[in-house]
């Protein structure tokens, strides 16, 4: 079992607070030779160095965005190996008894879909990142597959947690004003322990653009916290 480690990201970085309405922050250097594949709404993400072992990853995003919305970050982690799939799931309709049913079987279906392109390639089967309620998806699909998964900010859906959870690093926002402390619960609710690591920014600041008034102060800027999640993430799914 992985062990639980704690990680402070908390400097080496300007404190700047940017307030609400921060505009779009591109990365500073492009994601060269990354080339997207539309399939409506959703996309795929795939290096022109792409090789037939090339890990696959998909992603599932949070409540009320779309796969867009992420796709600066998810280039980048294609460029660095990664063959990315990032499906478009149902929103996540509060209060609607079953949904969450709903978006499980359209991520499973997803995975499936992800998975079948890994095979024909001889690669290995895909992992798993989501963010806020993608998160709590992407948990259940990894856990069907035994498979590593990451997960930013997370919000459990109202489904069964698994019975062992997954590899698991879950990465907490230390400004997170609209998940509060979901995501800790969700920690200390699945067995074996996932590992976790804290990083300074606000729950939407996962996302490559604005929440407009679902964003919160946060002391660092949106393409800091975006970059230390990719560095962590790719980090984990890394390993042997």
């Amino acid at each position: 079992m992985r062990a639980q480690v704690l990680l402070l990201f908390a400097s080496g970085c300007a404190r700047t607070l940017y307030g609400r309405g921060e505009p779009l922050l591109p990365w500073p250097v492009d994601a060269e030779g990354v080339r997207t594949e539309l399939r409506g709404e959703g996309r795929v993400f795939r290096s022109e160095t792409v090789t037939a072992s090339s890990p696959t990853v998909v992603f599932l995003h949070g409540f009320a965005t779309t796969p867009a919305q992420y796709g600066h970050t998810l280039e980048q982690l294609a460029a660095r190996g990664f063959v990315v799939w990032a499906p478009a799931l149902p929103d996540y309709w509060l209060g609607r008894v079953g949904y969450h049913g709903v978006v499980l079987a359209a991520a499973q279906a997803a995975y499936a879909e992800a998975a079948a392109d890994a095979r024909a390639r001889g690669a290995g089967p895909p992992m798993l990142v989501g963010h806020s309620m993608g998160g709590g998806a992407a948990l259940l699909v990894a856990a069907g597959h035994n498979v590593p998964v990451v997960l930013w900010a997370p919000v459990r859906l109202d489904l069964p947690l698994p019975e062992p959870a997954p590899p698991s690093l879950v990465l907490l926002a230390d400004h997170d004003c609209i998940a509060g402390d979901q995501p800790k619960q969700l920690v200390a609710a699945l067995r074996p322990g996932p590992e976790t690591a804290v990083i300074s920014g606000n729950h939407v600041g996962f996302t490559d653009r604005t929440g407009e008034q679902f964003d919160c102060d946060s002391p660092v800027t949106r393409d800091v916290q975006r970059a230390e999640a990719l560095r962590l993430t790719v980090e984990y799914l890394s390993r042997p």
